[in-house]
């Protein structure tokens, strides 16, 4: 499957994304032996790749600066 993800060239499309180690899946299942495993006809390849950003942390700052907004209203 890796062999297929390097040979579609979606890594010169997303030079960031590094296809030799990056985690994949087919359907929202990861598949541990993406260096083995053969591709099927109709498998949706997925590149999983780290957050930008905690959506935590982005939650609580959307909290406070809507907080802050409605304190300014009132």
């Amino acid at each position: 499957m890796r062999a297929a993800l390097l040979a579609s060239g979606v890594g010169e499309t997303f030079a960031e994304l590094d296809l030799t180690h990056c985690p994949v899946g087919i359907f929202g299942k990861v598949i541990t032996d993406a260096d083995t495993r053969p591709v099927q006809a109709g498998d949706r390849i997925e590149i999983y790749r780290p957050l930008l950003a905690d959506p935590k942390e982005v939650r609580r700052l959307r909290a406070a600066k809507a907080a802050e907004a409605k304190a300014r209203n009132q």
